[in-house]
């Protein structure tokens, strides 16, 4: 028990040392958050402050039960009385690690022992880093803690504890509760001639009909109609938004495929850079220990130790691959499909590493420090792919964040969309439209952020100030972010040539100005091209937004 507590210990360690190394960033950078979180977080900041935000058709749309985990939103609340929303989704990430590894040790310690279950931790910490998903503080970050509990209950056959662990899977996840449940369903249907299979399926119904109704209870009617109908699948196979190279990923195609371009894009996509290039060397490295230890042993039946992937996990790739295709059919009724492949198919690679190491701790279980010097090795493979999957906002662009913060509260800001996205997180004021908020799954919802986006690109490059004025008349716009940058591919328009004496704030290359300065424009300043205006719905239909 020692033992097996010391090797805990060390690999929960292990866990938060590397969670350092990787997310450094937020001890010292206040705006290194998940992209995510300046649409699924920053709104909470509303529990500090009711004023926030009000009447803002993004915030209101984000808030919906089905996209905000109500015991997350609980958590949150709870924590605002002490720290910013935004600040705990950077400290988030690193408790979600520690629990997962530490079911994730327990759980895997009944499979081949203690040693078994440090180096599957231990591979589990080298590769969390690769993908995104945990970072941010999201709902969908608690899917390893959630599921290596139920492994531990699986294993550890310790059923009393399911229905609870149901519960807070639909509360939380609830892709880890249908992943979960389906798991056992799969794993009864193989084993249906246990004799104690019949106890343990009174006992997974009862957990079944427990998340049911919670999942009930959370989704019936909690969707808005003011958002309009949710996209099918076919409004998605239409749609390029939808594609690999699109705004939602759902078609594992990139859509320029079906335009007729050459297959070397779709190469390019997949390599990207020489660091995937440096990690296929690293992994070879590794199968040529493997295949050297093979050949030392010289016995056949090793490679099926080396190789060795438990039950479990089989079980958890083929039901993800079900699911998969069973979401696609009833699409986003059972949340986004690659949700259910996305982070369960990878921890064959996680087994499987972990595995090797241990195989190799027990090859040279004389020679602990080979063993030493084989995790390091694995630790410096893993790493050119480590990602913290924080944003990178250079200081000229902070310097307009808090410009922003301090105006008033009610202020509704017009901006380059892709300036945009941080201005609700940063500046804790309302956009008019952003990049990151602009999501097809609403018709409704996407009808009316691309109406706002072509407005916004119209008014943003037009030669007739009135134009400018009519748009911040009909949005109640009460400041129009400029960045010089847009105009050196769009040519002249009236806010490239705005007086200094109208800009209220400037860093850099971007501009803030109010509406009153705006207003106190004469409209003879500046050309008016009104044949550019003439047709409102032709404009919109040729326009590009504004990036």
């Amino acid at each position: 028990m020692l033992k097996k507590n010391l090797l805990l210990f060390t690999s929960l360690i292990i866990s938060f040392i590397l969670a350092c190394i990787v997310e450094h960033r937020i001890f010292t950078d206040y705006t290194a958050i998940s992209d995510d979180v300046r649409n699924q977080i920053y709104w909470m900041a509303r529990l500090i402050d009711p004023s926030l935000y009000p009447s803002d058709f993004i915030a209101s749309y984000f808030t919906q039960p089905p996209l905000i985990s109500p015991v997350v939103k609980f958590i949150y609340q709870f924590v605002s009385c002490w720290i910013d929303p935004m600040k705990f989704s950077q400290i988030l990430p690193f408790i979600l690690v520690i629990i997962s590894t530490f079911f994730l040790f327990q759980a895997t310690s009944f499979t081949r022992g203690i040693r078994y279950a440090f180096w599957v931790s231990f591979a589990f910490n080298l590769y969390i880093w690769t993908i995104s998903g945990l970072p941010g503080g999201l709902p969908r970050g608690f899917f390893y803690p959630l599921f290596f509990y139920f492994l531990w209950i699986y294993e550890s056959k310790n059923w009393k504890w399911l229905p609870f662990c149901f519960i807070l899977q639909s509360l939380i996840y609830p892709v880890a509760f249908i992943l979960s449940f389906s798991f056992l369903i799969f794993d009864l249907l193989i084993n249906k001639r246990n004799s104690k299979n019949n106890l343990r399926s009174f006992q997974v119904c009862l957990a079944f009909f427990s998340g049911i109704a919670v999942l009930a209870l959370r989704y019936i009617g909690s969707f808005s109609h003011a958002f309009g109908e949710l996209v099918t699948l076919k409004d998605v196979i239409k749609m390029p938004e939808f594609y690999a190279d699109g705004r939602v990923n759902i078609i594992p195609i990139p859509h320029y495929l079906l335009k007729g371009k050459t297959i070397k894009y779709f190469i390019t996509d997949i390599f990207p850079s020489a660091e995937s290039f440096i990690a296929i060397i690293g992994f070879s490295l590794l199968v040529l220990v493997i295949l050297y230890i093979i050949y030392k042993e010289k016995k056949l039946n090793h490679i099926k130790s080396i190789l060795f992937i438990p039950k479990y996990i089989w079980i958890l790739s083929i039901v993800s691959i079900l699911l998969y295709f069973v979401s696609l059919t009833f699409l986003f009724y059972l949340y986004m499909p690659q949700r259910y492949i996305q982070y369960s198919l990878w921890l064959v690679l996680v087994f499987l590493g972990g595995n090797v190491l241990y195989q190799l701790d027990c090859f040279f279980k004389n020679k602990r420090s080979i063993s030493v010097i084989m995790a390091i090795l694995a630790l410096l493979v893993a790493s050119v792919r480590w990602d913290d999957d924080l944003i990178l906002i250079k200081e000229e662009e902070k310097k307009v964040y808090s410009f922003l913060l301090g105006t008033p509260k009610d202020s509704l800001i017009a901006a380059p969309i892709k300036l945009a996205d941080n201005i609700p997180a940063f500046s804790k004021r309302s956009v008019l439209a952003s990049y990151e908020a602009n999501i097809p799954f609403h018709k409704g919802y996407y009808k009316e952020l691309k109406e706002r986006i072509l407005d916004l690109d119209q008014a943003y490059f037009s030669k007739d100030l009135r134009s400018i004025k009519s748009f911040i008349r009909e949005y109640g716009i009460d400041y129009i972010v400029i960045d010089d940058k847009n105009f050196k591919k769009r040519g002249d328009a009236i806010l490239d040539d705005i007086p200094d004496s109208c800009i209220e704030f400037k860093s850099g290359r971007y501009s803030v100005i109010s509406k009153e300065k705006i207003d106190t424009i004469s409209c003879s300043y500046g050309l008016v091209a009104n044949d550019l205006f003439a047709d409102k719905k032709q404009v919109k239909s040729h326009k590009k937004p504004l990036n």
